[in-house]
């Protein structure tokens, strides 16, 4: 597998928009807290690579884009140790439970902190098994926000890359 940073090039562009083609409405709306068409305009996919002052990783396995994260700063939201980012994930279906999603949260936590981020904010709906449990492993000690259907974390950031290296 390999993991690249990706910009609004012409080849992320598509991959990205054939991952999002063949990733199930399930995922999608995981992903994005809302339904989303399986076909998203060029717009759309563009913001997905064109992120203002954060950035985008894409996982391919064999030339295909398999997963897709993301981080961006939340306005307003500077703290005494730095800006806090938001971070969002999409593995396709038939790719879950494979290592990418871990191996995308590793480069990008790596990332973040290259860039000074200490804090990572991660907003996802209550019934996201798969987030939840990896809150639950990576960062126990998250603080927690409850809006309705949607949980937001705040993860200390050394903290979460501390043990996923053990």
């Amino acid at each position: 597998m390999a993991v690249t940073r990706a910009g609004p090039v012409d080849a992320a562009l598509t991959d990205l928009a054939d991952l999002l083609a063949r990733s199930s409405s399930e995922s999608r709306a995981s992903r994005f807290l809302t339904g989303t068409s399986r076909t998203p305009g060029p717009r759309f996919v563009r913001r997905l690579l064109d992120v203002p002052g954060g950035g985008a990783l894409l996982a391919r396995v064999g030339g295909e884009a398999v997963g897709h994260a993301m981080w961006a700063p939340v306005p307003g939201r500077e703290t005494d140790e730095g800006p806090a980012v938001e971070v969002a994930l999409l593995v396709r279906d038939d790719h879950h439970r494979r290592g990418v999603g871990a191996r995308l949260l590793d480069e990008l936590g790596a990332w973040l902190l290259e860039v000074g981020v200490l804090r990572v904010r991660v907003t996802t709906l209550a019934s996201n098994a798969g987030v939840l449990a990896l809150v639950r492993r990576d960062a126990p000690d998250a603080s927690i926000v409850r809006d309705g259907p949607e949980l937001t974390f705040t993860l200390d950031l050394h903290r979460v890359v501390a043990r996923r290296s053990h």
